[in-house]
């Protein structure tokens, strides 16, 4: 029920894979790498804010003076606009990633690439006071999020009552709005500045 009438149900398929290269014959000469992984996934995940999106909502608190001195009546009213095309707004997304200790379990670390872009965004589109209504709750847009991290941790010193260990986190994510309203970014920016 909390969803549109519609759209009852979506599907959100993920496949990720792994490889142990650490394990494999050709890496036991390599002495100074003690654990090597790497991975990549590629799926798709559902985003549905808050449910009960797509019906149309009633508010208690109306009220209305009938005549000149004539008394209060309260009742109901219409609060937001139905809307039962409204579906999940989707990621895909893709991520690649590798898994490393070396130097005799002094240095771990994880680097990790990843590109997602978001469809059907649940958006609120202005429409015309005239309706009664400010916005409905609609699928529109595009916007693709993509970026690096890598984390390293290094083990200074390890004894038994004195650990030490430093660790270096770096980032670098970038977000763009690929298209909005219906129309891509390039039109956007012309039609709008």
């Amino acid at each position: 029920s909390g969803f549109a009438k519609n759209y009852k149900y979506a599907v959100f398929p993920t496949v990720a894979l792994g490889w142990v290269m650490s394990s494999e014959k050709f890496m036991s000469n390599v002495k100074f790498v003690n654990f090597l992984k790497l991975r990549a996934g590629y799926g798709v995940m559902g985003n549905q804010t808050q449910r009960y999106q797509s019906l149309a909502r009633v508010t208690t608190n109306a009220s209305y003076v009938f005549g000149d001195g004539g008394t209060t009546s309260y009742g109901q009213q219409v609060a937001t606009l139905e809307n039962p095309d409204l579906k999940w707004e989707r990621t895909k997304g893709m991520n690649i990633g590798v898994d490393f200790t070396m130097l005799n379990n002094r240095l771990t670390g994880s680097l990790d690439y990843y590109n997602n872009n978001t469809y059907d965004l649940l958006f609120p589109v202005r429409i015309p006071a005239i309706t009664g209504f400010d916005t409905i709750m609609t699928n529109l847009g595009k916007i693709n999020n993509q970026g690096f991290e890598a984390a390293l941790t290094y083990r200074i010193m390890d004894r038994r009552d004195f650990k030490w260990s430093a660790t270096f986190n770096f980032w670098a994510n970038t977000n763009r709005i690929k298209s909005l309203t219906g129309l891509s970014r390039k039109r956007f920016k012309e039609d709008y500045q």
